[in-house]
């Protein structure tokens, strides 16, 4: 008589292993995820740096979206060793300065400079999820921006 494996074996082996995937793929989401954050937080506190420099250098904080900004922009960044181009490579964020004043929810002003950095995948076609850090205390907090790239509204701090 030969011995083999009945076939309600080989379906509780074959429901085992799906039980075991379906655990491990949310998991593996999950670590991606923060692979791809932790990716933003380099990049942004690379940003956050450049404008300290900057900062120090002129007195000012650089300000891309000021309308005076000039051709100077690119110079001042290439002094820096910094440039917007080596962020476009990133196909899970967009990155930029800004240096607006925003109140956080735990009631704290931040001045200055800010490195953000935006999801390039909305969540609903119309509110786009982005990270600022800011330069004062290097916290990070979640923001729900528009598809214009309007504030909306704040969410948690991040780190």
């Amino acid at each position: 008589m030969r011995k083999a494996f009945t076939l309600i074996e080989l379906l509780i082996v074959i429901i085992i292993i799906g039980i075991l995937a379906t655990m491990a793929v949310p998991q593996y989401q999950k670590m991606v995820e923060k692979s791809k954050l932790g990716q933003a937080y380099i990049k942004m506190d690379a940003l956050r740096k450049a404008e300290n420099v900057y900062y120090m250098q002129y007195d000012k904080w650089l300000d891309i979206n000021s309308p005076s900004m000039d051709s100077k922009y690119d110079v001042k960044i290439s002094a820096l060793s910094l440039e917007p181009s080596d962020f476009s490579g990133d196909k899970y964020f967009s990155y930029w300065w800004g240096t607006n004043n925003y109140r956080t929810p735990d009631n704290k002003l931040h001045a200055g400079g800010a490195a953000n950095a935006v999801r390039t995948e909305s969540f609903d076609g119309s509110t786009l999820e982005a990270y600022w850090l800011f330069n004062d205390d290097c916290s990070v907090w979640k923001v729900i921006l528009g598809t214009n790239l309007g504030f909306i509204a704040w969410g948690e701090r991040v780190r």
